[in-house]
């Protein structure tokens, strides 16, 4: 029956004429006809996504640094939710980095060892307040045999004293560490954890390992911990710019927050690590920065 015959009926009986009682039937009649309606037409509307803000986390080699281009390009791109690292010398780190008051600074450690010393000695003397601290465990030596054993133990101790020292926690191991040990880890201590993925993307063929393997960590560690913040880490080192937009593309369909981009510019990235690629993927970026949770 539509919607004009239920109007029709407010207003006949059969024999043509009004009454109170055929009315108020036909009145209920027609509310709970569009009651159904409207709850028809909310359960087929696709569920509205919640908007994310994709953001980002730049780390810049001493070169890097040394390269006045770079300075408006940041400016340009990078907002007050991203962060902004500095891997060179003390002093070349402290200049550059206080260039760009409105962005957030964060330096990490390789070792627990290291912890008090850059509390209580490195981070008074930085021109710029600090957002977040993080534990980078790697295989490698800077990183103890013991600590590389316990690396949850570790981290959670770790993520004790940086809470307490009044910093935001970040959590950046290498890829082994995380593949092997994702799932053992307490994300509920850790507001901020970097995928390096870095080494996985180098050719097309490289991408569906690449998105399944994203998927599939940060999809667990956002089952675990939805607060904590996923970054995918790319490099200009190892991919393409056109590779890398693909890369974030894919990405950006799991449930991530931003990007980790490595412009490190030395004789390791003498070709790919130019001003014009950085700019391309970090335009990129702003062009999906805010997309649809998956």
């Amino acid at each position: 029956m539509t919607v004009a015959r239920l109007l029709k009926g407010c207003f006949y009986n059969r024999a043509g004429e009004s009454t109170p009682e055929h009315n108020w039937m036909m009145r209920k009649k027609i509310v709970t006809t569009l009651l159904m309606a409207v709850a028809l037409i909310i359960f087929c509307l696709p569920a509205s996504a919640e908007a994310r803000e994709i953001r980002l986390i730049v780390a810049l080699s001493g070169y890097a640094m040394q390269d006045d281009a770079i300075v408006p390009v940041l400016q340009k791109y990078l907002r007050p939710t991203d962060y902004l690292i500095g891997w060179g010398g003390r002093r070349l780190t402290m200049s550059f980095l206080s260039r760009f008051p409105q962005v957030r600074k964060a330096m990490g450690i390789a070792t627990a060892r290291d912890l008090d010393k850059l509390v209580t000695q490195h981070i008074p003397e930085l021109p710029y307040p600090l957002d977040m601290v993080y534990y980078d465990p790697e295989h490698w030596e800077q990183t103890p045999v013991e600590e590389q054993q316990r690396v949850p133990e570790t981290l959670s101790g770790v993520a004790q004293r940086i809470r307490e020292a009044g910093y935001r926690v970040g959590f950046a191991p290498d890829r082994r560490f995380t593949l092997e040990l994702y799932k053992e880890i307490n994300w509920s201590e850790v507001d901020l954890f970097v995928f390096q993925t870095q080494r996985v993307v180098c050719t097309e063929a490289d991408l569906p390992a690449f998105h399944e393997m994203v998927n599939r960590v940060a999809s667990f560690i956002h089952s675990r911990n939805p607060r904590t913040e996923i970054y995918v880490q790319l490099a200009f080192r190892f991919a393409e710019p056109a590779l890398m937009k693909q890369a974030i593309d894919l990405a950006l369909r799991t449930p991530i927050h931003g990007f980790s981009l490595l412009y490190l510019l030395n004789k390791d990235c003498p070709t790919q690590c130019t001003i014009q690629n950085f700019e391309q993927v970090l335009a990129h970026v702003t062009q999906v920065k805010t997309q649809s949770s998956p």
